[in-house]
């Protein structure tokens, strides 16, 4: 299992009351090997996220049983939605 970290800000004028993210491993030739998704708002925190406020995410991927580490060229976070 893997762990992929970030912090999102919220830069605009209007409180976030929902994000969705989705942490994505990459093989060796650029292609998804698996992705999970995540709602850090509003399971991780409940209140919501006020312009000008950050917070530390985390999307955890379980990787396929078949591929190692040497298999995997990337890690990252995707935002995928906002809810205001």
């Amino acid at each position: 299992q893997y762990e992929v970290q970030a912090r999102v800000t919220n830069r605009g004028d209007r409180t976030l009351t929902g994000i969705e993210l989705a942490g994505q491993m990459i093989d060796l030739s650029d292609k998804l090997i698996k992705e999970a998704i995540s709602l850090p708002i509003p399971r991780a925190r409940t209140e919501p996220l006020k312009p000008g406020e950050s917070m530390k995410v985390s999307v955890k991927v379980d990787g396929p049983g078949n591929v190692s580490e040497d298999d995997v060229k990337d890690l990252r976070i995707e935002l995928r939605g906002l809810q205001f």
